[in-house]
């Protein structure tokens, strides 16, 4: 589990120091995969009854919430629900990235907490009248169609980075178990005529 926490260090480290998302996307996207990834190896470890004991908790305090808004009224009885029910279902998208790590659930998470945003802000637009309440819910659609094509260009890079981790080699060494050419100990004169005439000795000045 230490291990799986440097690496995932190691990858917020560069995403954060070294990534310029605009300028380099292809660094972007690995960098997006490697949090991906990392995130996989650290929930990884959940049981299937932790799994069912976190699901009941997050129920229960669901219904724990709910009941305190009965004391409310009106409007603030509205955002006292909203807020319940945008933190359970925040909580349970969490959860199932923690039982079952993937990008598609780590997007899930994302729509989540914007979905709860929108939520909450068509509730708050209800304090105004008239325009003003027009204008607010087209406040609030925005940012929540902003907050979802964020969602899905992250869901989208990431799923591209991961096709590039593994694929990438470094090309600036030759492999390990290539035989040293013929030609390699030679210098000068002595070396371009090797590779002219394909082994060592021809081409020599005299």
């Amino acid at each position: 589990m230490a291990a799986h926490r440097k690496n995932i260090d190691r990858c917020v480290n560069s995403f954060t120091k070294e990534v310029d998302v605009i300028k380099n996307p292809t660094q972007t996207m690995m960098a997006l995969a490697c949090l991906a990834f990392g995130g996989v190896a650290l929930g990884a470890e959940m049981s299937q009854q932790e799994y069912r004991a976190a699901k009941k908790e997050i129920s229960a305090l669901h219904q724990e919430e709910r009941a305190a808004c009965k004391t409310m009224q009106g409007n603030a009885f509205d955002i006292c629900i909203e807020k319940a029910r945008g933190r359970e279902q925040i909580s349970s998208a969490e959860l199932e990235e923690r039982y079952q790590p993937s990008e598609q659930n780590r997007f899930q998470i994302s729509m989540a907490n914007a979905e709860a945003e929108y939520g909450l802000a068509k509730q708050n637009c209800k304090k105004w009248a008239d325009q003003a309440q027009m204008n607010c819910h087209e406040d609030a659609r925005k940012e929540f169609m902003l907050a979802k094509a964020e969602a899905l260009i992250t869901h989208h890079m990431t799923a591209a980075g991961s096709q590039l981790i593994g694929t990438e080699t470094d090309t600036t060494a030759p492999p390990a178990d290539e035989p040293m050419q013929p030609c390699e100990p030679m210098r000068g004169h002595e070396r371009m005529g090797c590779m002219h005439h394909g082994m060592p000795g021809h081409g020599r000045h005299r």
